[in-house]
């Protein structure tokens, strides 16, 4: 009734009203808040013991584990071509899945129940955080098991590393299918993680590596790949088998172990017998140089909601990673983004990010909007450059910021935390300077960074996932439209 429809106008406008009400300083000043001073100043050391054992490079962070050893296999990856990147990726994926040499799959997987407490593999690409450009790809075996147990998880690993066969078609075709399936179900619900490689690719060499293993690429590859295994079959079998006698070689692994010393005494015993199995080949890291891709790009979807994401590298702007710019994406994300793109917008989610490698980038998560949304983004310049708060609430601020960096963690988390900051050059003193410049940002600081926020968004792109007809309606944002179920 036109009752009803005014009841409706009247509502919807009163919604909109409250939305865009700012919160009254009693209202704020009934939540408990922490001080500065209760913010511890140092940041965790997270030191790592170091040597090499018969020429494997031995990372030790030394931590109570109740007499489990978390083992971590890092094995060079730059040593695979260009053009079979996305092997690395699959041979990951697969292996476990397959027969080995002394076990059907079905065993395999029963030994790794019975004697550890996990046993998989993983591709891991870490950054050179001094220049953001140098990476290092990996292919890590990952393991845990009690101290009595690591002779037998090193002996599976092996079977992993240099026992899997890549000769029964008919179970690779099975494994493919069920990989491919996955796949195809994680790129329909996972449509801001596929944007957010896509426009790192846009600025980085690590980053285009990692799209062709972790993001878009790597998904049609699968279903391709899948799609003509009764003609390729064979072929796909050799490569794999090529790619990982490439890749488990010693030359060049590392070898991470969280434990006490007693844990680590055990595995320096146990671990030459491992090691002497490898392939002993020296063959140099590929030199990659991949084609430079389209940018503005849209990627098409059955999905009723949009993934929004713009972004570029502002380190190769002429700026630094610094804590300021960690404080910056605490404030955006909770205050400009929340109530702009989420409050109002009806988007699930947005945040902003600044990346130690570089990459600074607006998202917006399950967001109905596209252009409204884009507009926003750019609207933050003039928001941050005339950024004012009370000290309250810029204490708020810092407090959220620490608490994103201080979360509790497990042992084995911190020994993986503390391995990755050292193969990607981050030293304890950057990450105290970080923290201390968290600690003591101001509001002329916030001000301060929005010049390069004017240069990070003014010089992006973006790459938009979503519904192909809303998406094609808009198709002059957009330098290349791509399904995403091919």
């Amino acid at each position: 009734s036109k009752e009803q429809l005014a009841a409706i106008v009247k509502q919807t406008k009163e919604l909109k009203a409250y939305q865009k009400m700012a919160d009254t300083p009693e209202a704020i000043k009934t939540i408990p808040m922490l001080s500065l001073s209760d913010i511890t100043p140092q940041t965790d050391r997270l030191q790592l013991k170091q040597e090499m054992v018969d020429g494997a490079q031995m990372l030790h962070f030394p931590e109570t584990t109740n007499k489990i050893i978390y083992l971590q296999l890092y094995f060079d990856a730059a040593v695979v071509a260009q053009e079979d990147v996305p092997y690395v990726s699959l041979l990951a994926d697969v292996l476990g899945q397959l027969d080995t040499k002394s076990y059907t799959f079905g065993q395999f997987s029963t030994e790794t129940n019975k004697h550890t407490g996990r046993l998989n593999s993983y591709n891991k690409m870490f950054i050179d955080m001094r220049d953001g450009k140098g990476y290092a790809p990996k292919v890590v075996i990952e393991g845990k098991a009690f101290r009595h147990k690591l002779g037998k998880m090193l002996h599976l690993a092996d079977e992993l590393a240099m026992g899997t066969k890549f000769t029964d078609k008919k179970r690779m075709q099975q494994v493919l299918n069920k990989l491919n399936s996955r796949y195809q179900a994680h790129a329909r619900r996972n449509g801001i993680g596929l944007a957010m490689y896509r426009l790192a690719s846009y600025y980085a060499g690590h980053a285009q590596y990692n799209e062709r293993i972790n993001g878009l690429s790597y998904i049609h590859f699968m279903a391709e790949t899948t799609r003509t295994f009764d003609k390729n079959g064979d072929q796909v079998m050799a490569k794999l088998a090529a790619v990982a006698k490439q890749i488990f070689q010693r030359k060049r692994l590392i070898v991470g172990v969280t434990g006490n010393d007693d844990d680590y005494r055990v595995v320096k015993e146990q671990l030459p017998a491992f090691l002497a199995k490898l392939g002993q080949l020296d063959k140099p890291p590929v030199k990659y140089a991949f084609a430079k891709p389209k940018t503005n790009e849209a990627l098409l979807s059955a999905s009723k909601v949009q993934y929004v994401v713009k972004g570029a590298n502002y380190r190769s702007l002429g700026f630094q990673f610094n804590g300021r710019l960690q404080v910056l994406s605490q404030i955006l994300s909770s205050e400009y983004l929340q109530k702009k793109i989420r409050q109002q917008g009806g988007a699930y989610g947005s945040w902003a990010n600044f990346r130690r490698s570089g990459l600074g980038y607006f998202a917006s998560y399950r967001d109905a909007n596209v252009n409204k949304t884009l507009d926003n983004y750019d609207k933050a310049i003039d928001w941050v450059k005339n950024f004012n708060t009370s000290p309250d609430e810029m204490t708020r601020y810092i407090i959220g910021t620490i608490a994103d960096l201080d979360k509790p963690e497990t042992p084995s988390v911190k020994g993986r935390r503390a391995i990755s900051y050292h193969l990607q050059n981050v030293s304890y003193k950057d990450r105290q300077t970080e923290r201390d410049m968290i600690l003591k940002t101001t509001v002329k600081d916030i001000q301060s960074l929005g010049a390069m926020l004017e240069k990070t968004l003014k010089s992006g792109n973006i790459c938009v996932y979503g519904n192909e007809k809303k998406l094609q309606e808009k198709k002059e944002l957009f330098n290349d439209l791509i399904k995403v179920i091919q």
